[in-house]
């Protein structure tokens, strides 16, 4: 499904928040809305896989470049319980394309399960 990828890895919000030179709350604006976005192609995922688990650094993957990540932010910033600026700031480090392997690495602090159904 997915090319065989390796994420940074971080043990702490902290680490992977000054990885990508955002703060904690930025970081934690971009986790909840991957997993939002999760919920919505979560069951498309284990259709296309067959109804089988799928891995947590696929299931990243695809939230991270599903595109709607970025536009599910600016629309549900209520919803997420998140200040304005740091709305702005999540948007802007997810079109940075730079700092992929880092978001990959931090979103497995939030995905925290080795296979996703």
């Amino acid at each position: 499904m997915v090319d065989k990828f390796k994420p940074k890895t971080y043990k702490t919000k902290e680490k992977a928040a000054a990885a990508l030179g955002i703060t904690v709350a930025q970081l934690d604006v971009v986790g909840r809305g991957a997993w939002m976005v999760y919920q919505e192609v979560g069951y498309d995922l284990a259709e296309l896989n067959g109804g089988r688990g799928i891995p947590r650094n696929e299931v990243i993957e695809v939230v991270l470049d599903a595109g709607r990540l970025e536009q599910l932010l600016q629309q549900k910033a209520k919803y997420l319980r998140a200040d304005e600026a740091d709305v702005k700031a999540a948007v802007a480090v997810l079109s940075k394309h730079d700092h992929y392997a880092e978001l990959c690495g931090a979103m497995r602090l939030y995905f925290t399960a080795k296979r996703y159904e």
